[in-house]
């Protein structure tokens, strides 16, 4: 990694990004990968709100937030409902 490699992405892309691969985890308790799907849904959640925060420069913290929570109701919403 000698040469720095820049590239875009909004935060409009990365939030549906996040919500599409937490939409795509299987919280079937009784699959075989409970445990790990579920953990996968919530470290997406970390290391979009990670990249968020840190990219959030002109970008309200609210909004931010307020998406953070959303995504987390997702994961809870999709969670019970299976």
């Amino acid at each position: 990694m000698d040469e720095e490699m820049l590239f875009s992405l909004s935060y409009k892309q990365m939030t549906q990004m996040a919500e599409e691969e937490i939409k795509q985890c299987d919280f079937r308790r009784d699959g075989t990968h409970y445990v790990w799907e579920l953990n996968k849904a919530h470290d997406i959640l970390r290391f979009w709100y990670l990249l968020a925060l840190r990219g959030h420069t002109g970008l309200a913290i609210t909004r931010v937030e307020a998406d953070y929570k959303r995504l987390k109701t997702l994961i809870s919403q999709r969670n019970e409902g299976q």
